[in-house]
């Protein structure tokens, strides 16, 4: 855990901001050493790493627990030093003459704690050689993946297929087959204790290091020689520091509280536990990694999937929870407001239920080194707002969920280095003008009704993440080329006048209230935002050329509600298929022609999920051609007035498996398509009495359409 310490001091060091201001007060030499160290100790942290902590000495675990305590006061220097420089920022410019002897000031204390800082960490790289650490270079851990436990992928491509290989798989599969007694007597048949050794044997790929890792059960003190309790502190232990700190996050958390894993990941960001040094991979990748790490660990689990298959909530086990409290508490890492003891360096709090909130406010005295306040609660809770944040100046994470607060004080501009914001359900009418100060937030949640949104916000370039539920308008002009979701944003001048277009990182976009004056600069910026996954888009003027691009290869969901623009087949490159990646789309009152559906929903090589509703197609004849849909397993056709006849051609939606039609009124009968569609597992028919009586059974004279189905649902 101390490594995960360190590399957030490296991480604070390498902040753009710091090393400007660094550059300017010509104090780079210090931060340098500084850097040159802690990498240092970094490697001798991994050595440690390498042997679970009850076989460490006391004066190899006191060691470790200093370097943590440098590392922290490494941030608090960093962090006292930019939020000193970025209000002197604020006020006049550095190269003010005005200014010179703050200048002087700073650059004075700056140094200074640096040197002090820097002469211990050298004291302590010197006791690491004493006490027999030996330095691992960061090169030779290898990174993240996911293997095989049973077989190599390097070896699977040389040996499948052959006798002799067989028998090479078969050996290899004999070495560990004699495990599985000791494995169900480690557990004692214990679920939870199955599933997590699972997750921690799935990373050894030979049989010493499966002996390994149970020869350590035996040997892992615990003070109940609880047989799971000693297998989840083993596979903690082995948990690399990053994810380490991943993990001990979740002891904020109540038990039985499903955790939105997107927040969860824009949490972690903001605290610093992500980075990435690669372009073809954000920070935002590099926290789903690291995410779908725990899960591969049975650290946690998934709660709910979202709409695409993907984590969208995640939860944990009551003993593993229990275990990253203990562990949290005891690394000085998060804490309780219940939990009693010394606040002076407290640096992430958690508060969970009402009375927790009235002692908050209650308190008498600053939480100086927090960083992180953390208001995980079930119901709403008053909370007086200038007590919220009890002279934390330090503060990077301010989540306030459900606390019910009217207005935010003023004061919540000088928390120049907070990059987390969340006032969901907070009912928030208005944000003070100060809140266009925080010039490091990354992520802004606003979840309520009838609120605004000052200009000054729109100045904040370091914006990742919006995501309201009530329309609010950008600010035209804005320049926020670091977004990645922008939800329930209303379009308006701002589209018109190309800021959309220059936000090129876009991943969710979520459009309300488009009007035809829009259609030029949202068709423009659409040709441009080709990173995009999920979009959303609702209006009275649709383009309708996004459902043939081939400019947007990682576009997943696509929901379009509101009239389309008139799709011009002439002006449509065929080079590339359109929108190869797509996997559910949702047409509501779209009103496309039903040729343009015949002719381009059927080629999307990947959908999976077709939903059309109210007038989402008009004609009366709507054609699904033969090879068309060649994924679709999912369908609905609801309220689509117009349609007379519907015709599904041999080889059509060859992997349908739930069909839906529902308030068709005019559609005379079931296509005859339907008895070839083999994989149907459910028809539901809603609303529409001529079909019904078609396909009553045995009587019905459609009957045969849909007798291969083996679930089959029908209400008026």
């Amino acid at each position: 855990m101390a490594g995960a310490v360190v590399d957030m001091a490296l991480g604070k060091m390498s902040e753009y901001t710091f090393r400007e201001f660094t550059l300017i007060l010509n104090v780079g030499d210090e931060v340098e050493v500084s850097r040159n160290t802690l990498r240092l100790l970094l490697s001798f942290l991994k050595d440690v790493d390498q042997k679970p902590r009850y076989q460490h000495s006391e004066l190899i675990q006191e060691w470790v627990s200093q370097i943590r305590s440098l590392a922290y006061d490494i941030e608090d220097v960093v962090d006292e030093y930019t939020l000193r420089v970025g209000r002197l920022r604020r006020k006049c410019s550095l190269k003010c003459i005005a200014n010179l002897p703050t200048r002087i000031l700073a650059r004075y204390r700056l140094a200074k704690s640096l040197q002090c800082i820097n002469k211990n960490l050298q004291e302590m790289s010197k006791h690491a050689s004493e006490l027999g650490i030996q330095g691992i270079p960061s090169s030779s851990l290898s990174p993240i993946k996911d293997t095989n436990l049973t077989l190599r992928d390097d070896v699977a491509e040389d040996v499948v297929g052959f006798d002799h290989d067989i028998q090479v798989i078969t050996d290899q599969l004999r070495d560990l087959h004699h495990f599985q007694d000791k494995i169900i007597q480690k557990c004692g048949g214990l679920p939870l204790a199955i599933v997590v050794l699972a997750g921690l044997l799935r990373r050894k790929h030979e049989a010493y290091e499966w002996s390994q890792t149970l020869e350590r059960i035996s040997h892992a003190p615990n003070k109940t020689d609880d047989r799971t309790h000693k297998i989840l502190a083993l596979s903690y232990n082995d948990l690399p520091h990053h994810l380490k700190s991943c993990f001990l996050y979740f002891a904020a958390y109540p038990e039985d509280y499903v955790i939105d894993s997107g927040r969860l990941m824009c949490l972690w960001i903001a605290e610093g536990f992500v980075g990435s040094d690669l372009e073809s991979q954000t920070m935002e990748d590099v926290a789903e990694m690291y995410l779908i790490e725990l899960i591969n660990r049975c650290m946690i689990q998934v709660g709910i999937r979202n709409k695409m298959g993907g984590v969208g909530y995640v939860r944990i086990h009551d003993l593993l929870l229990d275990l990253a409290r203990y562990e949290a508490r005891k690394l000085n890492f998060c804490r309780s407001i219940r939990d009693k003891g010394d606040s002076t360096d407290l640096r992430r709090l958690s508060i969970t239920d009402d009375e927790g909130v009235h002692q908050y406010t209650s308190l008498g005295f600053s939480i100086p080194k927090l960083r992180s306040l953390l208001c995980l609660l079930k119901y709403d809770v008053d909370m007086p707002s200038k007590s919220m944040i009890h002279g934390s100046k330090f503060l990077r994470v301010l989540d306030l969920q459900r606390v019910y607060i009217e207005s935010l004080p003023s004061e919540i501009g000088d928390l120049i280095l907070l990059r987390y914001l969340d006032l969901s359900f907070s009912v928030v009418k208005k944000l003070p003008s100060s809140i266009g100060n925080l010039c490091h937030l990354q992520t802004f949640i606003l979840l309520g009704k009838d609120f605004r949104i000052p200009s000054s916000f729109w100045k904040i370039q370091t914006l990742r993440h919006f995501m309201v539920d009530s329309p609010i308008e950008p600010k035209a002009g804005c320049c926020l080329k670091d977004m990645h979701t922008m939800w329930d944003v209303q379009s308006g001048e701002w589209v018109r006048d190309s800021s959309l277009e220059r936000m090129r990182n876009l991943r969710r976009l979520g459009l309300y209230i488009i009007s035809s004056s829009d259609s030029k600069g949202l068709d423009n910026a659409l040709g441009r935002l080709n990173r995009l996954v999920w979009l959303e888009m609702r209006g009275e003027a649709l383009p309708a050329n996004i459902l043939c691009s081939s400019n947007h290869p990682h576009l997943r969901y696509l929901d379009l509600r509101g009239p389309l623009e008139r799709l011009h087949m002439d002006n449509v490159h065929h080079d590339a298929p359109f929108l190869p990646n797509l996997a559910i789309l949702i047409l509501y009152g779209t009103r496309l022609e039903s040729d343009d559906v015949s002719s381009i929903l059927p080629t999307l090589p990947n959908l999976e999920r077709l939903t059309l509703k109210d007038e989402a197609v008009v004609g009366s004849v709507l054609v699904f051609p033969k090879g068309g849909f060649p994924r679709l397993q999912d369908l609905s056709l609801w309220t689509i007035q117009d349609l007379e006849e519907w015709r599904v051609e041999e080889g059509a939606m060859p992997c349908l498996r739930v069909l839906r039609v529902w308030d068709c009124s005019s559609m005379r009968m079931l296509p005859e398509g339907l008895r070839g569609l083999t994989q149907l597992k459910l028809f539901d028919l809603h609303g529409m009495p001529v079909i019904k009586r078609r396909i009553e059974k045995e009587a019905g004279e459609d009957y045969y359409k849909i007798q291969h189905v083996p679930s089959i649902k029908i209400k008026d």
